[in-house]
């Protein structure tokens, strides 16, 4: 029965995207992914026995960015890698828009 429907959303989603052709083991190797990474963030919010911030991607990224304003090296590193990142990824994701 939820089978069911999760190819009822599924295929309403490749509805959206009708030119979109995936190869299945992508689709599903993403889906994985996506899956994974919920069940390892939800896993780390609702822990008992975590240290107070220790476990989520979110507290991860800001311990790397540091809290202090004269942070060090290594974070000084991080945060440029990250911005890196984000200008890189953004007109990843728009550049179907150019071809």
């Amino acid at each position: 029965m939820k089978l069911d429907k999760v190819k009822k959303v599924w295929e309403k989603i490749r509805g959206l995207f009708p030119d979109l052709t995936l190869r299945k083991k992508y689709a599903y190797a993403w889906i994985l992914w996506v899956v994974a990474f919920g069940v390892i963030e939800w896993r780390a919010i609702v822990d008992d026995d975590k240290a107070e911030g220790d476990f989520t991607l979110s507290h991860f990224t800001r311990r790397l960015l540091g809290k202090d304003v004269d942070a060090k090296l290594k974070h000084w590193a991080f945060r440029l890698g990250l911005g890196g990142f984000f200008v890189w990824i953004i007109p990843h994701f728009y550049s179907f828009l150019w071809e």
